[in-house]
């Protein structure tokens, strides 16, 4: 335990280091959220009660996607490193 305080407390807690990351990865959860499962449930709404005609924005998947699972292959890297020993 008290390695585990240790860790934290030497550990440099900047936007850069803790920041970029999970902003990305939220960002990226609410684009794949809305384009699955806000954008199909409103648009059925819209149409069968208002009978609305017109278009709805669209996200670009396939960036979504590429970004997501660099993120995903990386941090599989990463967890793979630290179960051979060989992250710092």
């Amino acid at each position: 335990m008290d390695d585990f305080r240790e860790y934290h407390i030497l550990t440099p807690t900047t936007f850069y280091n803790c920041g970029w990351r999970p902003f990305i990865g939220w960002s990226c959860s609410v684009a794949l959220t809305y384009a699955m499962l806000v954008e199909p449930v409103l648009r059925f709404i819209c149409v069968v009660l208002f009978r609305y005609q017109g278009v709805f924005p669209g996200i670009d998947n396939d960036l979504t996607f590429q970004v997501v699972l660099v993120m995903l292959g990386i941090a599989g890297l990463r967890s793979y490193d630290k179960k051979q020993g060989v992250a710092k």
